[in-house]
C-alpha cells in the first residue's frame, strides 16, 4: 500500500503569510489540504494510506519531516501560499529537490491540471533542467525528507488576483481535486 503524507504548511500559532483581504496562508493551506485528503480517497483506484503531518494545530518543520520519514512514505506533499511585499508577483509554483524522481512528474501534472482548472493563475516555471518545476536545496521539507517531495505554492496572498481566488472556499475543492488527480495519475 502506498503512503502519501500531506503537509498543510504552517498552522497553530504560525499563520504563515497574511495577505490582502486579511487572507491567512495557514487557513487556505488547511482548507485545501483537507479537501486533498478527501479527493485522494475518492479518486484512488487502489489502496492508499494518506496521513497528515498535523491536524491544523501546527508542528515544527523537523516534526513534519520526522512523520514522513518515520512512516516510510512514498510521497510528501506540502501546500503553501506565496507572499511578497509588492502586490505584483503572482502565480502557481511547484518546488522539488534537485534531481529527477516521481515528484518531478507529479509537479508537471500539477501545472497542467491546476492551470487548466484555473486559467487566471499563471504558472511560474523553471525550464532550465528540462522540466517546469522549480528546484531548490534550501527548503527544509524538500531537503530532509527521505522520499520524493513537492512543495506547492498555490498563489500569492499578496496579489489581488491570486488572493481573490484563494479567498473563496468554493475554489479550494477544485484546487485539491486537480492536485489529487496529478498525484494519482503519476503514482498509481
Amino acid at each position: 500500500m502506498r503512503t502519501v503524507v500531506l503537509d498543510s504548511g504552517h498552522g497553530g500559532p504560525d499563520t504563515g503569510a497574511t495577505g490582502i483581504y486579511g487572507l491567512r496562508e495557514a487557513d487556505v493551506n488547511w482548507s485545501v489540504t483537507s479537501h486533498l485528503f478527501d479527493e485522494l480517497l475518492r479518486q484512488s483506484s487502489s489502496p492508499l494510506r494518506i496521513l497528515p503531518t498535523h491536524l491544523g494545530h501546527g508542528r515544527t518543520l523537523q516534526g513534519r519531516v520526522w512523520v514522513a520519514n518515520d512512516l516510510g512514505a512514498d510521497l510528501f506533499v506540502s501546500l503553501h501560499c506565496n507572499s511578497f511585499t509588492d502586490p505584483g508577483p503572482h502565480g502557481f509554483e511547484v518546488w522539488t529537490h534537485p534531481g529527477q524522481n516521481v515528484a518531478d512528474l507529479v509537479a508537471e501534472r500539477c501545472y497542467d491540471l491546476v492551470l487548466a482548472r484555473f486559467p487566471s493563475l499563471v504558472g511560474r516555471r523553471d525550464w532550465s533542467d528540462g522540466d517546469s518545476d522549480k528546484e531548490t536545496r534550501r527548503l527544509f521539507v524538500l531537503r530532509e525528507t527521505a522520499m520524493p517531495a513537492l512543495l506547492i505554492e498555490m498563489g500569492f496572498v499578496s496579489n489581488p488576483g491570486d488572493a481573490a481566488l484563494l479567498a473563496v472556499p468554493a475554489k479550494h475543492r477544485p484546487m485539491a481535486a486537480a492536485i489529487a488527480t496529478a498525484i494519482l495519475e503519476v503514482t498509481q
